[in-house]
C-alpha cells in the first residue's frame, strides 16, 4: 500500500505501526497461567511501549515521508532479510518449511522481532525523509531485543529461533549506525 499510495497513507501507516507496538507489548509480554498466575516481562513491556510512544508521536505530528524517492540499492539487502524474518520459514520443530502460504497465514504480524525489521527497512528506504528519533529509538530497542534472542544459539535444538532473529539484530544495528551518520541525514 505504501508503494502504491506513497505518502498519501503515511498517517494511517504510522498509526498502524504505533498500534502494532502497543499490541506487541501486551501480546508478547503479559500472560496469565494456571501455575504462576499473572506474569509480566516488565522491561520488555516498557521498551515496546516506548517504541509505541515515539510512533504515536510520529502519527500525531508526521515527519516521515514514504515516497521512496531517494531509494538506494545499497539498502536492498535489508529487504531480503526483513522478508525472511516476516516469512519465518521454520516449522515448530525447527525444520525449514518454505510453503508460500505461510507468508500469509503465520502470525508474524503480531511479533515484535519478526515485524520490526520490516518497519526499519521501510524507514531506511525513505531516508533522510523520516523522523530521526522514531528511527533511532525503534532501532535501539530492536537491537536490545535482538541481543536477547541470540541466546537460542546456545541450545542446538533452538538454533532456528536464533536464525530467525538475526534480521532483527543485524538490521537494527545497521539502522542505529545510520541514525548517527550525519552523511545520511544531510543529503
Amino acid at each position: 500500500m505504501l508503494c502504491v499510495c506513497r505518502g498519501k497513507v503515511r498517517v494511517f501507516f504510522n498509526g498502524y505501526v504505533a498500534i502494532s507496538y502497543v499490541a506487541f507489548a501486551f501480546i508478547q509480554n503479559v500472560a496469565v497461567t494456571e501455575r504462576y498466575g499473572f506474569s509480566m516481562v516488565t522491561v520488555n513491556l516498557a521498551m515496546f511501549l516506548f517504541v509505541a510512544f515515539v510512533w504515536i508521536y510520529e502519527t500525531l505530528r508526521p515527519e516521515n515521508v514514504y515516497d521512496f524517492s531517494n531509494f538506494k540499492w545499497k539498502y536492498a539487502w535489508m529487504i531480503i532479510l526483513a522478508l525472511f524474518a516476516y516469512y519465518c520459514p521454520f516449522d515448530s520443530n525447527g525444520a525449514l518449511d518454505f510453503n508460500p502460504i505461510h507468508f500469509f497465514e503465520r502470525n508474524t504480524a503480531t511479533a515484535f522481532c519478526l515485524t520490526t525489521p520490516l518497519f526499519l527497512t521501510i524507514l531506511t528506504l525513505n531516508l533522510p525523509k523520516v523522523n530521526r528519533v522514531t528511527y533511532r529509538i525503534t532501532a535501539i530497542i530492536g537491537f536490545i531485543i535482538g541481543c536477547y534472542n541470540m541466546m537460542p544459539f546456545l541450545n542446538p535444538s533452538t538454533v532456528y529461533v536464533g536464525i530467525v532473529h538475526l534480521p532483527l539484530l543485524i538490521i537494527s544495528l545497521y539502522c542505529i549506525v545510520l541514525s548517527y551518520s550525519n552523511k545520511v541525514w544531510n543529503n
